[in-house]
C-alpha cells in the first residue's frame, strides 16, 4: 500500500476516533446547554435553599432564609472568571435600581473570601457576596449547572418557584424581564 494511501486511512480512522468520543460525551452529557436555560426538574426548591447557611466574606454567617420572600437571583462567579467580573457591575446596578421592587442578588464565589473581599471593594459591589471556594460549583450544579461552569444564574419568584437559569453571562435586560414579571404589587 501507498504511503499517501496510508496517510489517509490513519487520518480517517483519527476522526473517526474523534466523532466516538464526542458521540459518548453528548450521550453522557446530554446535549449542550443553550442561554437562557430552563429551570432545572430536580433542583432543590427554594425552601431548601432557604435552610442553606453561607458565611460572607467577613466571615458571618447568614442563612438564605433572610431573603424570603423577595425576588432572589443567585449569581454563581469568581474573581478568576472574565464574564463573571464583566456582568457584576451591572448586577451591582441592578440591585440598586430594583431593591425596593424587592429583588435581591446573591453572590456566591467559587473563591477565596480574601479574593472576594478585594474585588468587592475595588468594584463597589452592592449585594452580598458569599465566597463558597469549596461548595459553590456544587450548589450551581443541583441549581442545573451540570458543567459547573461560570457565570452561572438562577432567579425564584417571591413564591419559590425557579423561574430563570442562565449559563454564561447574563445581560441587564434579562434581569428586567425577570423583576417586571413580579412587580411589588404581586407578592
Amino acid at each position: 500500500m501507498k504511503a499517501h494511501v496510508k496517510a489517509i486511512l490513519a487520518g480517517v480512522g483519527v476522526i473517526s476516533s474523534f466523532a466516538l468520543v464526542a458521540l459518548a460525551l453528548d450521550r453522557w452529557a446530554g446535549p449542550a446547554q443553550t442561554s437562557p436555560i430552563p429551570p432545572a426538574t430536580t433542583a432543590p426548591g427554594l425552601g431548601s435553599l432557604h435552610a442553606l447557611r453561607l458565611e460572607d466574606a467577613s466571615g458571618v454567617s447568614i442563612s438564605l432564609a433572610k431573603y424570603q420572600g423577595k425576588l432572589l437571583v443567585l449569581n454563581f462567579w469568581a474573581t478568576w472568571c472574565a464574564p463573571c467580573l464583566e456582568e457584576m457591575p451591572m448586577l451591582s446596578a441592578m440591585q440598586t435600581k430594583h431593591a425596593a421592587n424587592g429583588l435581591q442578588i446573591v453572590g456566591i464565589a467559587a473563591d477565596s473570601a480574601v479574593n472576594v473581599r478585594k474585588y468587592a471593594n475595588e468594584a463597589k459591589i452592592v449585594y452580598p457576596l458569599f465566597p463558597d471556594e469549596a461548595g459553590a460549583i456544587t450548589l450551581s450544579k443541583t441549581l442545573g449547572n451540570r458543567f459547573g461552569l461560570l457565570p452561572h444564574t438562577v432567579a425564584y419568584a417571591p413564591n419559590g418557584d425557579q423561574v430563570f437559569a442562565k449559563l454564561g453571562q447574563v445581560t441587564a435586560e434579562e434581569i428586567e424581564s425577570i423583576v417586571s414579571k413580579f412587580p411589588p404589587n404581586s407578592r
